[in-house]
């Protein structure tokens, strides 16, 4: 199969795992009921226990601000006809403001004794602690927009909690993205690609809590099965990993929603 068929094969699975997820969180949601000040458990947990298994697998192929961020990523790239890059000295630090904001998030949420965060974005939980957090909410998405023009995965790499929390938890995940070091030839297509701006081309095990598992490098190679996922020490194919993970999120979600909704 060619790059560019791989790459369509590729786009055509994302968008369908994104909406038959999302459909059936929306299914669940609609169909159980649950005591209100459960909610925010059942849409968290779920997530955080996926990011244990898979790691951050969902930023790369499930998460719809992750999906937002590739379709800016593409405009600028066909405005601007290159990305700009911040230089490494300061985008280190810079991909800290992340966690900053998870822990942040994490000590008012003890603090006010209330989870302030919601994986779909609802901000009114926040306003008895900042009356114009609606303002802060668009000024954020401004941000965000305009740097995912600009930049690779702006939104991703500094300001995602969601992002954050998966980074942590996927510290416990048994997937792992491998490169074959002998068969390499060393093109450096991996690292051009990466949309975080990772150097994959000087790993064996990609490791680094930054990297989104969202496939881009794998296309990108120019010879099979250098770079590949292995998922308990075996290799596992893109499209069988798509739909475990799929299915999992789905069965995490009904299991979390009976139990809550036995409490």
């Amino acid at each position: 199969m060619s790059q560019k068929n791989q790459k369509i094969l590729f786009s055509i699975a994302l968008v369908l795992c994104v909406i038959v997820s999302q459909t059936f969180v929306r299914i669940v949601q609609s169909n159980f009921e649950i005591n209100e000040s459960l909610i925010l458990q059942r849409m968290i947990i779920p997530l955080i226990l996926l990011f244990v298994i898979f790691g951050r697998l969902y930023c790369g192929i499930l998460c719809q601000l992750g999906a937002v961020q590739r379709v800016l990523n593409w405009l600028g790239l066909l405005f601007l006809k290159k990305r700009i890059e911040i230089p490494k000295s300061f985008d280190k630090y810079l991909r800290y403001l992340k966690y900053l904001f998870l822990f942040s998030i994490i000590f008012l949420s003890v603090y006010h004794m209330q989870i302030l965060y919601s994986p779909h974005l609802k901000v009114d939980q926040f306003s008895g602690i900042w009356p114009n957090i609606r303002a802060i909410t668009l000024a954020i998405a401004g941000i965000s927009i305009i740097g995912g023009i600009l930049f690779n995965n702006f939104f991703c790499k500094y300001i995602c909690v969601q992002g954050a929390m998966s980074a942590i938890a996927g510290l416990f995940s048994r997937l792992k993205l491998k490169r074959d070091i002998d068969s390499c030839i060393n093109c450096r297509m991996c690292t051009k690609k990466c949309p975080v701006n990772l150097e994959v081309h000087i790993m064996d095990t990609i490791k680094s809590r930054e990297c989104l598992q969202c496939f881009t490098c794998i296309i990108a190679c120019p010879k099979k099965d250098i770079l590949g996922f292995y998922f308990f020490g075996k290799k596992i194919t893109y499209p069988l990993l798509l739909i475990l993970s799929v299915t999992v999120y789905i069965l995490l979600i009904i299991a979390t929603t009976i139990i809550l909704n036995t409490l």
